[in-house]
Order: structure tokens, then C-alpha cells, then sequence
């Protein structure tokens, strides 16, 4: 999982990835909880716009050859 802050613009670029939400908290001065919480309402349709946003990465179902 990756996890980004992003710009309050339409675009919505990325100012900064992370490995873990704990890391992501940290660089912006607020607790993982608070990170989680608020992505998690963000996609549940509770909020209209998060700054933090959780990216899922696929996983392959193939096995590399």
C-alpha cells in the first residue's frame, strides 16, 4: 500500500509518498489514527475531499517466469 498527501487543487498532484500511514503522519505533524480515520471516511463517501489519499497495489496472479 502507498500512501500520499496530495494538492488541495483539481489536479491533486502528490507533495509527498510514503510506505506506511504512520510515516505519512509523521512528516505532516499528526498521528496515524488521525491519517486512517480520515482516509477511510474519505472513501466511504463521509467526506467530500482528503487531503491523504491510500493507494492499493495490485497484485499479480501470474507467477514470474
Amino acid at each position: 500500500m502507498i500512501w500520499m498527501i496530495v494538492s488541495k487543487d483539481k489536479y491533486e498532484f502528490p507533495l509527498g509518498v510514503y510506505d506506511t500511514a504512520t510515516e505519512l503522519a509523521m512528516a505532516v505533524g499528526t498521528s496515524a489514527n488521525c491519517v486512517m480515520a480520515t482516509v477511510n471516511k474519505f472513501e466511504k463517501g463521509k467526506l467530500k475531499w482528503s487531503k491523504y489519499r491510500r493507494i492499493r497495489e495490485e497484485e499479480d496472479d501470474e507467477e514470474p517466469n
